[in-house]
């Protein structure tokens, strides 16, 4: 019964905790078991536990992998945040990774870029939501097709005005 609870408590402790920082869950665990409250419990006064948790050489890969994917997408997303706000960012980027190949042209061509992103953010995503919107009101494919090619010409339109 009393290994039972001890496992029981280490793996719900454990379960909350990442495996990133192996000593704080050790500690975390380790304090969970000792804990004031389970010593007033009669068959835990004279048990004393103590976890030592370890990873093999295969298990400290995956998670060395999985931080690294972790913070490639925390990079990734940081970067499509602000790129968006500050084209110039999107050169530094470039200039951190490749200083030595980037030249004049392609630093105007990436800040064009960048602005071609915040301008498809802004202005293109929402019309092409409502292309979408319109497309899906029909059942018909014909209908469908006959809906975006009136919203393609009335946008033509507009535009030689």
């Amino acid at each position: 019964m009393v290994r039972h609870d001890v496992t029981t408590t280490a793996a719900r402790v454990a379960s909350r905790l990442e495996a990133y920082d192996l000593p704080f869950a050790q500690d975390a665990i380790n304090a969970a078991l000792g804990s004031p409250a389970r010593a007033k419990v009669d068959h835990y006064r004279l048990t004393k536990v103590d976890v030592l948790l370890s990873l093999s050489a295969a298990s400290r890969e995956i998670l060395a992998q999985r931080q690294a994917d972790n913070e490639r997408v925390r990079r990734l997303r940081f970067l499509k945040q602000h790129l968006y706000d500050d084209p110039a960012l999107v050169v530094l980027d470039r200039m951190e990774h490749h200083p030595e190949r980037l030249k004049s042209d392609e630093v105007e061509y990436i800040q064009r870029l960048a602005r071609s992103l915040q301008a498809n953010e802004s202005w293109w995503r929402p019309l092409f939501e409502q292309w979408q919107a319109l497309g899906e009101g029909f059942s018909d494919t014909e209908m469908q097709h006959r809906a975006m090619r009136a919203l393609r010409k009335s946008l033509e339109e507009l535009k030689e005005r």
